[in-house]
C-alpha cells in the first residue's frame, strides 16, 4: 500500500466527522427562534355580583313575645258553694263564648227571687188601687206617689233577685282559654273575689320594639282612621321548621320604653290556636308566651339597588371590579338597612360588579380574574 493511500484512510474519517459538525451547526442556525410567551398577570380568581336596579319593598324586622289581646279575671258576682265545675276548667282548657265554667248553689237565690216576685205582685196591686182612688180624688197626691215609689222599688228588687239567680251560673264571656284557676267543687266563693284568669283565643298580639327611624317606613293606623296597618309575617321557629303566621300592625303604644328608649308597635294575629281552622302544614299553636320574629312590610321603592349586607366595609365602602378587572373602593350611601340586605341611595348603578370573594390584603388597583358572576336580587 502506497503512502498516499494510507494518508487517505487516516483523513477520511476525520473529514466525515468534520462535515457532520458543519451540517449540525447549519441546521441549528437555520431553525427559527421560538416565540417568547409573555405571561399576563391575571390575578386571583374571584366571584362577583352584578348590581341591578329593581323595585324593592322594604322590610322592617324585630322580635317580640306573644301576648293575649283579651284578658280577664274570673270573678263571681254572687257568693255561694260550688255545685258544678266544668271538666275543662283546668289550666289550658278551652271554652267558647257562653259555655259554663261553674255553677253556684242556687237555692238561696231562688227563694229570694220568689219572695221578691210575691212582694212585687202585692205592691203592684196596692199601686193600682191607689191610682184608682187618686183619680177619683179619694186620696191625696202624696199617698199616690208613695204607692208608686214602693212599686218601683219592689220592681227593681225583683229584677235584682232574678239577675242574682242568673249569676249563679258563671259562663265564658268570650272564646278563651284558662290561664289560672283556684277553685274546686264544694268550695265557697265570695262575690268580687277572683278565682282564675282567662285569655282570648280569637287573636293574640305581639309587641315589637323598633328603632324610631324604622317607623317612617311602615303604615301604622291612627285613631279614628280607616286606613289599615302594614302587613306582617310572624315567624315561629322550631327545631324542625319555621312556621309563618300572617299578621297586621294595629297600633303603636303611646309611650317610649324607659330601658331601650324605643317605641313599640303592636302586631295582631288571628286564630293563633287554630280553633276555627287547622293549618295544613301542621304548625304548632302560636301560644301565649312564644318568642317570635316579626317582619313588617314597608314602603315600595322603585328602581333601587339592593346588595348583601355582608359586602359593606367598615368605612361605608364596597369593592368594585372595574372594566380592566382591577379592584376599586367605592363609597356608598345606605338608605335603609335590613337583616341581610342594604338599600343603596347613592354610589352604585346597574351593571357594577361587586367583589364577593374575601381577599386578604386587598388593595385598590389589584388585578383579579372574575368568575361565577351573579345578579343582586
Amino acid at each position: 500500500m502506497s503512502r498516499q493511500t494510507k494518508i487517505k484512510k487516516i483523513l477520511i474519517p476525520f473529514i466525515i466527522i468534520a462535515l457532520g459538525f458543519v451540517v449540525r451547526w447549519a441546521l441549528v442556525q437555520s431553525k427559527p427562534a421560538p416565540n417568547k410567551k409573555i405571561e399576563k398577570n391575571t390575578g386571583p380568581l374571584v366571584n362577583f355580583l352584578t348590581v341591578e336596579k329593581k323595585d324593592y319593598q322594604i322590610t322592617v324586622s324585630g322580635t317580640g313575645e306573644v301576648t293575649p289581646k283579651q284578658e280577664a279575671n274570673i270573678t263571681p258576682q254572687v257568693s255561694g258553694r260550688i255545685v258544678y265545675l266544668s271538666p275543662h276548667f283546668l289550666k289550658g282548657g278551652f271554652f267558647r263564648k257562653g259555655e259554663v265554667f261553674f255553677k253556684i248553689e242556687p237555692i238561696d237565690y231562688e227563694l229570694a227571687l220568689a219572695q221578691a216576685k210575691a212582694n212585687l205582685q202585692r205592691l203592684k196591686n196596692e199601686y193600682n188601687r191607689s191610682k184608682a182612688l187618686f183619680e177619683k180624688g179619694m186620696i191625696n197626691e202624696n199617698a199616690y206617689e208613695k204607692a208608686l215609689d214602693d212599686y218601683k222599688v219592689a220592681e227593681a228588687r225583683f229584677k235584682q233577685a232574678k239577675l242574682d239567680l242568673q249569676r249563679t251560673v258563671v259562663k265564658a264571656p268570650f272564646n278563651c282559654l284558662i290561664r289560672t284557676e283556684d277553685i274546686d267543687i264544694g268550695e265557697y266563693v265570695r262575690a268580687g273575689n277572683s278565682v282564675g284568669t282567662i285569655a282570648g283565643t280569637d287573636s293574640v298580639e305581639i309587641i315589637v320594639p323598633l328603632p324610631q327611624k324604622d317607623l317612617y317606613w311602615i303604615d301604622i293606623p291612627q285613631m279614628k282612621s280607616k286606613k289599615e296597618g302594614a302587613e306582617a309575617e310572624v315567624i315561629l321557629e322550631t327545631p324542625d321548621n319555621n312556621f309563618v303566621w300572617k299578621g297586621k300592625v294595629v297600633r303603636i303604644l303611646g309611650e317610649i320604653n324607659r330601658l331601650d328608649r324605643m317605641p313599640r308597635v303592636v302586631v295582631e294575629v288571628s286564630d293563633p290556636y287554630q280553633l276555627k281552622k287547622r293549618r295544613e302544614d301542621k304548625a304548632p299553636n302560636l301560644a301565649i308566651g312564644s318568642f317570635v320574629k316579626v317582619h313588617i312590610k314597608g314602603k315600595l321603592f322603585p328602581s333601587i339597588c339592593a346588595i348583601p349586607r355582608k359586602l359593606l366595609l367598615n368605612d361605608s365602602t364596597v369593592w368594585l371590579i372595574d372594566n380592566s378587572n382591577r379592584l376599586r373602593k367605592q363609597k356608598i350611601t345606605v338608605l335603609h338597612r335590613e337583616e341581610d340586605v342594604l338599600l343603596i341611595k347613592d354610589g352604585l348603578d346597574s351593571g357594577d360588579r361587586l367583589l364577593l370573594t374575601n381577599i386578604p390584603g386587598a388593595a385598590d388597583g389589584l388585578v383579579v380574574s372574575p368568575v361565577n358572576g351573579g345578579v343582586a336580587e
